[in-house]
């Protein structure tokens, strides 16, 4: 049984894995931590991780297995199986034993495994939004990386002739958000290809333009700041300054860029709304449906009215948009966010917090709340369908969409 030796140092994520050789980071489900009843055997790993813990990839009609020690930042060190599974129907990778430590309220927290050396396994559990959010803003990565294996040195390779080309093209040092997002939506393609067709996977789409938008964005970072790697800095405070410019654009086009997505599908489809108005006091919804005019007057029914908040974690702020759009007691909450508890969905329920994320996320929350969960889709057809009753009703004195 071939072992793995212990880490004997302490780092933090993001500095165990800027140093990694390979680190894998997962969001945890509602399957791993019991909520399905499907009692599955440890957790599940990406096809390419192999490479991670293995010399060759596993076999169809073989099972194979290694045996490694994972040290947790908590200072406690479990022997955990890596194991093929590739007899019978099975073809599958798993991290199994020494996981314990998920109980129910894990179910969306972040694991990351990092490798810092070809013998040593560092193991992270981040269960906060701002823990999560500073790690993949840390490190420039997207949360649809989750489930796939980084190697140290790994360059986005694809269309950075095109990129730059474009980039030679511009003023300024960097790009602004709204410029980027509509880059990524140019190169994936086809894009929308007619108005309301109700064959878009809207779902996929704006999952493809986010990863899209993330390797266009490391490109850019790496042709506007790789000449520092050669060029030393003249003091610390500079040394600093950079490093801090660099991280506070990743934080702010993070959030921005997944609105600016809906705003383009919103738009295309003809919806009508307001996007980061003022409602009450200095309340400033994302978006409110059919927009500002109507959500003032009095008259205008309330239940005709839809509020969307966007967070692109939300286990811990999704309370924030409770004080938002007062009108609007049921609020939509779109998030990138897979998988929360059972406890905090009861508590959003309660709370009249619906959310909404893509459909390929859906499966991470727990089973007897997906039906209650909407994917981006099933939310612009509501919209649709109050769009549709307004027309029926021969009009009025206020416009929907």
């Amino acid at each position: 049984m071939p072992q793995l030796a212990v880490v004997l140092d302490n780092p933090g994520p993001i500095e165990a894995c800027a140093k990694a050789e390979v680190f894998l980071f997962r969001y945890v489900t509602a399957n791993e931590t019991g909520q399905t009843g499907s009692h599955q055997s440890g957790l599940y790993m990406p096809r390419d991780s192999w490479r991670m813990f293995l010399t060759e990839p596993g076999r169809k009609g073989e099972n194979s297995d290694v045996w490694v020690n994972i040290q947790w930042a908590w200072g406690e060190t479990v022997q955990s199986r890596f194991v093929w599974y590739g007899k019978g129907t099975r073809s599958e990778y798993r991290l199994t034993n020494g996981f314990s430590f998920l109980q129910e309220g894990n179910t969306g927290d972040l694991l990351v495994l990092a490798r810092t050396s070809p013998d040593s396994w560092r193991g992270y559990l981040l269960t906060t939004d701002d823990e999560t959010e500073d790690f993949l803003n840390a490190l420039g990565l997207c949360p649809d990386d989750s489930g796939r294996v980084h190697w140290r040195g790994e360059v986005e390779s694809e269309f950075e002739e095109e990129i730059r080309a474009w980039l030679s093209t511009l003023k300024g040092d960097f790009p602004t958000s709204d410029a980027i997002s509509a880059r990524a939506r140019e190169l994936t393609r086809p894009l929308l290809s007619g108005r309301k067709n109700p064959n878009i996977n809207l779902d996929e789409l704006i999952l493809k333009w986010i990863d899209m938008e993330y390797r266009i964005f490391r490109i850019i970072e790496r042709a506007r700041y790789e000449h520092l790697l050669t060029k030393p800095f003249t003091s610390l405070d500079e040394m600093l300054q950079t490093a801090l410019t660099i991280l506070n654009r990743r934080k702010s086009r993070a959030g921005y860029s997944l609105e600016l997505h809906l705003c383009f599908i919103f738009d295309f489809l003809g919806l009508s709304y307001a996007f980061q108005e003022t409602t009450e006091g200095t309340s400033r919804p994302d978006f409110v449906f059919p927009g500002k005019i109507a959500y003032s007057q009095s008259g205008y029914p309330s239940g005709m009215l839809r509020f969307l908040g966007v967070k692109t974690t939300c286990k811990d702020r999704w309370r924030q948009i409770l004080s938002e759009a007062e009108r609007i007691p049921r609020k939509h909450l779109f998030t990138l966010q897979q998988g929360i508890s059972t406890n905090q969905l009861e508590e959003m329920h309660r709370a009249g917090v619906v959310l909404v994320v893509p459909e390929p996320y859906r499966n991470s929350f727990p089973e007897k709340f997906r039906k209650s969960i909407l994917s981006l889709r099933e939310f612009v057809d509501e919209l649709s369908k109050l769009h549709s009753a307004e027309l029926s009703e021969g009009g009025s004195d206020y416009k929907l969409f």
